[in-house]
């Protein structure tokens, strides 16, 4: 397993999860996401971002586990390279940026979970995840990511 340093620790509904602040690019407020229809069902729609069009994936419904109810005040979205693509991730919060304790840390040993392993972080159990390990290719091959320059300059 990878050395993780610092987890980004992100609420999904009454449930905590962590990802490797590493595999993160940019932490936003949820910005107008357009739908885009016959695509996989856990893909929520695109963004626009920094000039890309940026697909959105619900990560509770990845997980299965329901889907994130937007709330401006702390639903966020999280960008991540899984495969050199860029996608961003939707979360119903963001809870802290925590410096891992290796002695607080187990590694889950289950080869079938989405969790790679477990963070014990005062009374909470946050089950750590790799992105790339549950965002799979079908989620996002549906819809092919194009730059926002790139469709300006075809008209």
């Amino acid at each position: 397993m990878k050395t993780i340093d610092t987890i980004l620790q992100i609420r999904l509904g009454d449930e905590f999860f962590g990802i490797d602040s590493d595999d993160s690019n940019q932490i936003l407020r949820v910005p107008i996401i357009t739908s885009i229809p016959l695509t996989h069902r856990c893909l929520n729609g695109i963004v626009v971002l920094n000039g890309k069009i940026v697909p959105v994936l619900d990560l509770k419904t990845v997980l299965g586990i329901g889907s994130v109810d937007i709330t401006q005040d702390t639903s966020r979205i999280i960008t991540l390279n899984i495969e050199d693509d860029e996608i961003a991730i939707l979360v119903d919060e963001v809870v802290d940026a925590l410096n891992m304790d290796e002695s607080k840390y187990e590694e889950n040993i289950s080869q079938d979970s989405a969790s790679v392993g477990f963070y014990k972080h005062n009374k909470e159990l946050i089950q750590i995840i790799e992105p790339k390990n549950i965002i799979k290719k079908d989620m996002i091959e549906s819809f092919s990511p194009v730059s926002v320059d790139k469709l300006s300059n075809e008209n």
